[in-house]
């Protein structure tokens, strides 16, 4: 209504994640197979299709070069768009526990010195949650290790792996007490870049995981990128060594990072508005605090560039309102909704939000 009223909908459900599927070996191919669907029954009724996807996933290389970006750029064309949300991850949110910021990307340069970066997992360890460690190939020499350290200042660590050692479980355990499983994988992406991923399952459901930072040390690595998906509530936090930075670059993350998909980022699309008891209120940055101005990338919105502009091209491609959006509310909801951003009541209910 008022968008688009000439368009017809359809809707694919992704099914669900069995606990036997790999998170993101599931993503991905529901994901393609959602996208080719949608193309296929646009083509049966002879009309062009625009599909969105206003989902992401921080896992693999963030190059574009991954079997779910290459299945997406091979399904685009004329008649045949994808947009997708670039993400939510461009600044630092609290952890879901600790409160302490958190961010979804950082980066350094390892030399013979080593490199660390410190994370805390989020609320889904009982399925099993990862960080990843991407570099260049040619780092052939490039070695890990993964730690963990208490409050107290304790500290933990395991032996080292090297890109020889496909998957290693990992022996820590804390004040007598065994953590994990935990494992470190080594990988390689379609580009040839190499990754250290460290997986980690809280598998007795203690929380004993959870309670801990853990930290990757990377060795010879040359220049790379870390990633921990913020969905769950966790993220990398500032227990880095000096050569890290924590940031909200290349936090374009995928579908978003496909060469023939349009990534798009927030804007800010007003600056204050008057709800039903007739009161203007002013609109403010939700994590810095400060007064919004209209048209300025929203704080949260992701940054590029990804890890291979050459690849992607630029990302985003395209920013659009996505920050103090007035849209329409069910009535159901209302009765929950704080009454300082309903804009509109009967017959049609509005409210405004980020």
């Amino acid at each position: 209504y008022g968008v688009a009223p000439g368009a017809d909908l359809a809707f694919v459900n992704l099914g669900g994640l069995t606990a036997s599927d790999d998170f993101d070996g599931w993503f991905t191919s529901a994901l393609c197979d959602g996208v080719a669907y949608l193309f296929s029954l646009a083509d049966a009724r002879g009309q062009p299709a625009v599909v969105n996807l206003s989902l992401g996933t921080h896992a693999g290389p963030h190059d574009g070069s991954s079997l779910g970006d290459r299945c997406l750029d091979n399904l685009v064309g004329p008649g045949r768009i994808v947009v997708a949300a670039a993400g939510n991850e461009g600044s630092a949110r609290p952890h879901a526990v600790t409160q302490e910021l958190v961010w979804v990307h950082a980066s350094g340069t390892a030399g013979a010195t080593p490199e660390r970066v410190g994370l805390r997992f989020g609320e889904q360890l009982a399925l099993g949650e990862a960080a990843q460690i991407w570099f260049e190939e040619p780092a052939a020499s490039a070695s890990a290790r993964v730690g963990v350290r208490t409050d107290a200042g304790e500290e933990v660590t395991s032996a080292v792996v090297t890109l020889d050692d496909a998957v290693t479980e990992l022996e820590l355990a804390v004040a007598g007490v065994a953590l994990g499983p935990a494992f470190l994988v080594t990988d390689q992406a379609p580009s040839g870049d190499r990754v250290f991923e460290l997986v980690v399952v809280d598998g007795d459901e203690d929380g004993a995981e959870g309670a801990l930072v853990w930290f990757i040390e990377v060795a010879d690595t040359g220049p790379f990128d870390a990633y921990l998906d913020v969905s769950s509530g966790g993220g990398l936090v500032e227990h880095h060594s000096a050569g890290v930075t924590l940031d909200g670059r290349r936090s374009v993350g995928f579908p978003a990072t496909a060469a023939g998909v349009i990534a798009v980022g927030s804007s800010v699309s007003r600056v204050s508005w008057r709800a039903t008891d007739g009161v203007k209120r002013e609109a403010y940055d939700v994590v810095t605090e400060d007064p919004l101005e209209l048209g300025q990338l929203s704080s949260f919105s992701s940054r590029g560039p990804t890890r291979d502009p050459e690849r992607t091209g630029t990302k985003p491609d395209c920013v659009a309102p996505g920050e103090m959006v007035v849209s329409a509310l069910p009535a159901a909801l209302l009765a929950d909704t704080p009454p300082e951003v309903v804009v509109a009541e009967r017959p049609a209910y509005y409210a405004i939000g980020a």
